[in-house]
């Protein structure tokens, strides 16, 4: 004799949906020295155009994915401090970052990466940025100047 099957109402709730709910993007702060010294827009300003352009597409992928950013792309080094990996057509580059409170993640500085393992005077580097920006936020954040004036479209 078959077994009686019993169906189970259908809960909304735990329905695949086909198009999944966007994640929010991460809000990408980048850490500045003292007004007018910030050392990723100088690291930047420094790199040939398509190696800036390699750098800032992988920038857009930690503010599309966040903490779901994952190596190769990033490097985890302990205490709360990343770097994004980043090849170039003129060599590696790498960008370090923090997360600071729920979807936010601070952009330190950058270099060239010429040897095998990262220099430990550039990780210290970073600490030490990390430790001003948490101490003072929102002196150590770096806020584009505009002149106050809209362009016509």
């Amino acid at each position: 004799m078959p077994k009686k099957r019993k169906d189970k109402p259908l809960d909304p709730a735990s329905q695949k949906r086909d198009t999944p709910d966007e994640p929010e993007l991460t809000q990408l702060l980048i850490y500045q020295e003292k007004p007018q010294q910030v050392p990723l827009l100088d690291f930047l300003d420094a790199l040939k155009l398509s190696d800036r352009m390699a750098v800032l597409a992988l920038m857009e992928e930690l503010a599309r994915l966040g903490h779901r950013l994952r190596p190769p792309h990033n490097e985890h080094l302990g205490d709360q401090l990343f770097y994004l990996r980043v090849k170039g057509e003129d060599g590696a580059y790498r960008v370090f970052y923090f997360p600071h409170g729920k979807g936010i993640c601070v952009l330190c500085h950058g270099f060239s990466k010429k040897t095998r393992k990262c220099p430990p005077q550039e990780i210290e580097r970073a600490r030490k940025m990390r430790a001003k920006f948490e101490s003072e936020p929102h002196s150590h954040t770096y806020e584009e100047e505009t002149d106050g004036t809209q362009e016509n479209p």
